[in-house]
């Protein structure tokens, strides 16, 4: 009874459908991209070492640039910075596509806009989720984070099956124009979504002085020094 209540709610809800329908889109687009990327690595290098280093490249935006990016979600709208990330992630797997069908793809090129391909992703994540409390009542978060966990979780066991189908009857860059097409749809979601106000902002810091306290933080709570 409590997951049924939890979907009736959800697509009740104007901003919770919407983010639900274009998460949905973007756990399908980043797996089958993945997918794509191993494949169109191996084809150009045949080389496990090349395509383990493109997928390197593709955590590297998380494990180094996510502290910036959750600073700048909170300098800028958040809805935006889902919005236009989404459409960066998908400006640059249409390029792929197009490159490779135009044989104008190398492997360097490759790596390059993998690399461009998960510094949107990684851009969008903070924003996003910094902006729930703005999508939906603050009691209603933690129903929405199951959610979204759930698809998440669907998402990434769908995908590997749905890429494996299509690349019977498909070129592997096809996926990469799939990945697009839902990217565009979590962009055209993330616009569509009606934010409430946000708090008033504090007054602007310069980033040396945000990176700064939360250095102190991080000294002051051991707990979070190990996280």
């Amino acid at each position: 009874m409590r997951n049924t209540s939890l979907v009736r709610w959800v697509f009740a809800t104007r901003n919770a459908r919407l983010l639900w329908v274009g998460r949905l889109c973007t756990f399908l687009a980043e797996q089958l991209g993945e997918i794509a990327l191993v494949w169109l690595a191996w084809e150009l290098t045949r080389s496990s070492a090349q395509v383990a280093f493109t997928l390197s490249l593709t955590r590297a935006p998380y494990c180094s640039l996510l502290w910036l990016a959750g600073i700048q979600s909170d300098r800028h709208s958040r809805q935006a910075i889902v919005t236009w990330s989404n459409l960066a992630g998908a400006g640059t797997a249409g390029l792929l596509c197009v490159l490779h069908v135009a044989e104008l793809l190398s492997y360097p090129v490759l790596a390059l806009l993998a690399f461009v391909f998960s510094l949107s992703r990684a851009a969008e994540a903070p924003a996003l989720s910094a902006q729930l409390p703005e999508l939906v009542a603050r009691d209603r978060i933690t129903d929405l984070n199951v959610v979204l966990d759930n698809t998440k979780r669907v998402g990434r066991l769908v995908a590997p099956l749905l890429a494996s189908a299509l690349l019977l009857v498909v070129a592997t860059p096809n996926l990469f124009a799939m990945s697009a097409a839902a990217l565009l749809a979590m962009a055209l979601c993330s616009w569509r979504m009606q934010p409430r106000a946000r708090s008033p902002a504090t007054a602007r810091r310069t980033l040396p002085e945000e990176m700064g306290e939360a250095w102190q933080a991080l000294t002051r709570d051991r707990t979070l020094f190990l996280l």
